[in-house]
């Protein structure tokens, strides 16, 4: 009976949060039941209510908080809560490393034991470190989503950019209003103007505006509009009209500006263009590529796997014998093959394959050619390693493995796998995303003595 009671469906419950789990929310236990609650901590009492349940696991809403942590604070942002955008606004920073670091720890020692992880490395900045944005829009709101839903929060700034993105928010609700801009509705699926993704490099701001029409009107007086505030600005339009969760498709116009914006990392001058990966923390990304130059093999040869746009690759090739970049989009492995040519860069070649294909027929090549002191960096998607690369890994044994990771959970299966042949040397977390859930993992293992 009290099974039942505890996971009625909007049943409102008085719990005390005994940890906190992988996504950063709460955990209260009740009898065998476990309830996850958003936006609490350990050691608080907390009033909720439940509205979902799947077997002993309930899920809860926060509806008062009646003793509070010492960890709390009171969140930056006006929408945290209901904006789902944010993790742990509701915390000091110092927690956050702690929690991030404990999920790292956890997740790992359940497939390795007892292992050593060390602190995460808190970034330079903890707000204002985006660099690129992508802002939904829709029933004349502009915004992000409620969590787990299609309902857009409207905001008029997000603390993890700078002041430029509360400037272009400004300009897009003045331009939608006063044009009477016709914008989505993901329902019935009518309306033009869809999306805004930004990217702000060096006083430079790309943009995108997403539409589902071949046209978009009053183009000319949203350039003009924005180059008050962004006198060096690269606009383009994507045409995207299918009612899928991507965000852009693959038809680009160039509208005003540059086509590519430029920065420099490591001495290494890179373009950058709408469609290219770059990370949205920059001073974190360069103190990870920092920490992965340190620790590559003087001379070694190495296989740079799921190479994006090339910028670690080229970076590498500073200290070792060749490097090769392995990566699948066609567009990404254009403009690495392009930054090679602009740093004159002669030892890296950039392979556009599959990395499961590629992988396996490159280990065969280096091993017939003798290859001594080979070095693999993975820096694969959320999904992990697949099989068939982990295999030609474990086949080729390069002497060091750095494997950096944007999923705890996947990390922890692919070194169960490499720990037949590898210890590890290190493990450490970094925080790239300040303020959410997320964090990157940079893995350090080095081949086992036969």
């Amino acid at each position: 009976m009290w099974y039942k009671y505890v996971m009625e469906i909007n049943r409102k419950l008085t719990v005390e949060i005994v940890d906190n789990g992988m996504n950063g929310e709460g955990i209260a236990k009740l009898e065998n039941t476990t309830i996850f609650v958003p936006n609490t901590l350990q050691g608080e009492v907390v009033e909720v209510e439940i509205y979902k349940t799947k077997n002993n696991l309930a899920f809860a809403n926060l509806v008062k908080i009646i003793k509070e942590s010492n960890e709390r604070r009171k969140p930056l942002c006006p929408v945290f809560g209901e904006c789902g955008g944010c993790d742990f606004q509701h915390t000091n920073y110092e927690n956050q490393l702690k929690l991030k670091t404990n999920v790292v720890k956890t997740t790992l020692q359940k497939s390795l034991g007892v292992i050593n992880v060390k602190p995460c490395v808190p970034s330079p900045k903890q707000f204002g470190y985006r660099n690129k944005i992508e802002v939904p829009i829709g029933d004349n709101k502009i915004g992000f989503y409620k969590w787990n839903t299609n309902t857009i929060v409207p905001i008029k700034n997000c603390p993890l950019c700078e002041s430029w993105f509360k400037k272009l928010l400004n300009a897009f609700d003045f331009f939608i209003k006063n044009y009477n801009i016709s914008t989505y509705n993901k329902q019935t699926r009518k309306g033009n103007l869809r999306h805004l993704v930004a990217r702000y490099i060096d006083d430079c701001l790309s943009i995108v505006v997403v539409i589902t029409e071949k046209t978009f009107p009053h183009a000319k007086e949203l350039i003009d509009l924005l180059k008050k505030d962004f006198p060096n600005l690269n606009v383009f339009q994507n045409i995207n009209a299918k009612p899928s969760g991507a965000v852009m498709s693959s038809n680009f116009k160039f509208l005003c500006g540059k086509p590519v914006q430029t920065a420099t990392d490591f001495g290494i001058m890179y373009e950058i263009s709408p469609y290219s990966f770059l990370q949205v923390n920059r001073d974190m990304q360069n103190i990870i590529y920092q920490n992965i130059l340190d620790k590559i093999e003087k001379n070694s040869v190495v296989i740079d796997a799921f190479s994006g746009a090339g910028l670690l690759t080229a970076i590498v090739s500073k200290k070792c014998k060749k490097v090769f970049g392995i990566e699948i989009v066609k567009d990404a492995s254009g403009n690495a093959d392009e930054l090679l040519k602009q740093n004159n860069i002669k030892n890296a070649i950039n392979i556009n394959a599959d990395c499961g294909v590629e992988l396996p027929k490159l280990v065969e090549k280096l091993k017939a050619q003798n290859t001594q002191n080979i070095n693999i960096i993975l820096d694969p998607p959320r999904k992990g390693v697949s099989k068939e690369v982990l295999k030609a890994i474990l086949k080729c044994q390069p002497s060091k493995i750095l494997y950096l990771s944007c999923n705890p959970a996947t990390l922890a299966r692919d070194l169960k796998e490499l720990a037949h042949k590898y210890k590890i040397e290190s493990v450490q977390p970094y925080d790239m995303f300040p303020q959410t859930k997320h964090i990157e993992t940079l893995v350090c293992l080095e081949r086992k003595e036969n």
